[in-house]
């Protein structure tokens, strides 16, 4: 019982000492607005709607979910036939919307964060290269639970909690703009070889977190992140797309790569099918610099313009035998679904000389 009782403490610790930390998704390209602000228009078509759903720590500590995070996303990608039969042809403007919900322990601690992202793609070399550069700011709001806090000064020596000793809380909730920005170049110089690699700074306004009187400020710092994706046509009815993502945000640093592989099922210009199967790893190293590990399968199905999508991390290393010794019997794992669907116009041609205020 004990052993229960000190998991649960160590696990609210670290969700309260751990506030630079930003959520994190196994299928990062399925929420690209979360991923980059430069992704936002990035695909082709009038508009996308996204969303994920995470599961962590299913039934650690009695809570269920210990973490919860679902996030949804709608952007568009405009102005494209504005630049048909120019020197800017395949350039775009794109704007979005998108909402993030994470909880942790129950509705401990909970964040809710609303971002407004634009970007532009600057299509050079006949399309072979399209550069983005994007933008993203909104509000986050960030509210604390502190009905169940104790605190380590307010233990007396019998072992007894006094309330009044302990740390008070200086506000349950903290409200601040934040701004994200990000660059990403796309390249289809082989004909069966699409490569598109991206960088982003999250949280460049470093806005102050502090809940408890004794924490004076609490800045989030900077979160830097860099994704490559791979699209390879390896034969006429199956790709390969390797991926590789790295974040680092203070003393932490995460790296998730691996591979999927796509079988077309249906491999026709105007009705296909893709049933995707994947092997991917992330690694963690965090403050005290131990290394955590997770294997992660994933599998989904394209159809069309939709496309669903699962992973599953399984968790290794340290983590695994601290809460399989806390006698929980439960692996620290982790459920992802993913949606997506994209909307193809099928605008008229129009003459030139015809002004069209669709936008």
């Amino acid at each position: 019982m004990k052993l229960k009782l000190y998991a649960l403490l160590a696990a609210g610790c670290l969700a309260f000492s751990s506030q630079a930390q930003d959520v994190h998704f196994s299928q990062f390209y399925a929420a690209p607005l979360t991923l980059n602000p430069a992704s936002t228009g990035d695909f082709d078509g009038l508009f996308r709607v996204t969303g994920i759903y995470r599961n962590q720590w299913l039934g650690v500590a009695n809570v269920k979910p210990f973490f919860s995070t679902p996030s949804v996303g709608l952007d568009f990608s405009l102005l494209k036939d504005k630049f048909e039969g120019t020197k800017m042809e395949g350039s775009s403007l794109g704007v979005g919307v998108s909402f993030t919900n994470d909880q942790q322990n129950d509705k401990t601690f909970s964040n809710n964060q609303f971002m407004v992202s634009v970007a532009w793609h600057q299509a050079l070399l006949k399309e072979k290269l399209v550069i983005g550069l994007g933008f993203q700011g909104g509000m986050f709001l960030k509210q604390v639970n502190s009905n169940s806090f104790q605190f380590g000064s307010g233990f007396l020596p019998d072992l007894n909690y006094d309330k009044t000793l302990g740390e008070t809380v200086n506000s349950p909730n903290v409200n601040r703009f934040d701004l994200n920005a990000g660059l990403n170049m796309t390249f289809k110089l082989v004909k069966n070889l699409d490569f598109t690699v991206g960088y982003a700074a999250m949280h460049l306004t470093s806005p102050k977190e502090a809940y408890l009187n004794s924490t004076s400020s609490n800045k989030l710092p900077i979160r830097h992140q860099v994704s490559t994706m791979f699209d390879i046509t390896a034969a006429k009815r199956l790709s390969l797309l390797p991926g590789f993502l790295y974040q680092n945000q203070a003393k932490a640093h995460e790296g998730t790569f691996g591979l999927t592989a796509g079988i077309h099922l249906v491999n026709k210009p105007d009705d296909k099918a893709t049933l995707f199967l994947g092997i991917w790893s992330r690694l963690n190293t965090g403050v005290d610099k131990t290394l955590t590990s997770a294997i992660i399968p994933k599998a989904g199905i394209e159809f069309k313009k939709v496309r669903i999508g699962a992973a599953y991390d399984i968790g290794l290393g340290p983590i695994r035998k601290d809460v399989k010794a806390a006698g929980t019997g439960r692996a620290p794992n982790a459920f992802e679904i993913s949606f997506q669907y994209i909307f193809q116009n099928a605008t008229p041609k129009e003459a030139n000389w015809l002004f069209n205020p669709r936008y």
